[in-house]
């Protein structure tokens, strides 16, 4: 999801429309993955996804990609983020 324009100036190329529907859309997982049944389905789906551990292979790569972007529509995604398991045990300290 490219939201700058291509000379990284910072301006927001994304339709106020669609910042919408971006945002009901990360409200309903929050909701669909909040408490501890929520956040054990969601690390599940990690392991399903090959999330903590190395990609071997393209299909390994794909199925890690898949779970950042549940990750991203949590809001919780960061490219910076070096140890996966810290991110779900960020959410399991969230208020």
């Amino acid at each position: 999801m490219a939201d700058m324009d291509e000379k990284g100036l910072g301006k927001l190329t994304v339709s106020p429309e669609e910042l919408g529907r971006r945002n009901r859309l990360r409200a309903a997982f929050q909701i669909a993955f909040t408490g501890d049944a929520g956040l054990t389905v969601l690390e599940e789906i990690g392991e399903i996804l090959h999330f903590f551990g190395p990609a071997y292979n393209e299909q390994d790569m794909a199925l890690q990609n898949a779970m950042k972007s549940i990750l991203h529509r949590l809001g919780v995604w960061g490219d910076a983020d070096g140890d996966r398991r810290a991110i779900l045990r960020r959410l399991r300290m969230a208020p």
